[in-house]
């Protein structure tokens, strides 16, 4: 599984935003941001879209972070 949120949580805090005040870019609760970071809520495509643009990112690269982050876990986990 891609730990997108892991990646968001990771970007959020070099960015030092908040989840409150990404939320607020985003235009959602801070809850929704601590459960998308916590893999409690998948957060739909379009949201998702906009948390990348929020953090100066395109989704490609939050998705490659997330893939990057999934394959330091294995090497951990190995």
């Amino acid at each position: 599984m891609l730990q997108l949120g892991r990646a968001i949580r990771k970007v959020r805090n070099k960015r030092k935003l908040s989840q409150n005040a990404l939320g607020k870019l985003v235009g959602v609760d801070a809850s929704y941001i601590n459960k998308i970071e916590n893999n409690k809520a998948p957060g739909s495509l379009l949201t998702i879209k906009k948390i990348a643009e929020a953090l100066n990112c395109t989704l490609t690269e939050l998705m490659a972070l997330a893939e990057s982050t999934e394959s330091e876990e294995e090497i951990m986990v190995s």
